[in-house]
């Protein structure tokens, strides 16, 4: 077992982001992961400010509860990493730490595929 104190390089693991690429499209996702290619355009850099928007600290209110933006998180058994939009941090009813739930940010209508539900798991 990995022990919890190693630091992943983000380079050694792939994005949690690229599964959510892989599900939409493996083409796609080669294109854009191995090959380099990106074509910007509207929405993409929509989403792009919307992201860099989530991601600055804010104040929060304290009835509301702890939240972090912008957490990279890291799974040595998934090997993968990534950065959370924001994770709201809750109040465990059995009293134990408070239990983590990840929010993520996508534009648009909800969509078939389940590819955004995959990232956001993992």
């Amino acid at each position: 077992m990995t022990p919890l104190s190693v630091v992943a390089d983000p380079e050694a693991y792939p994005p949690l982001s690229a599964l959510n690429d892989l599900l939409f499209c493996a083409r796609r996702c080669f294109l854009h992961r191995v090959e380099g290619g990106w074509v910007e355009n509207h929405h993409t850099a929509a989403g792009t400010a919307d992201h860099c928007r989530v991601h600055q600290a804010r104040d929060s209110d304290p009835a509301a509860g702890r939240t972090a933006r912008g957490l990279w998180v890291v799974s040595h058994r998934l090997r993968v990493v990534g950065v959370c939009d924001l994770v709201e941090f809750r109040p465990d009813p059995g009293g134990g730490p408070d239990v983590p739930f990840p929010v993520e940010y996508k534009r648009g209508k909800r969509r078939r595929l389940d590819n955004n539900e995959v990232q956001l798991c993992a």
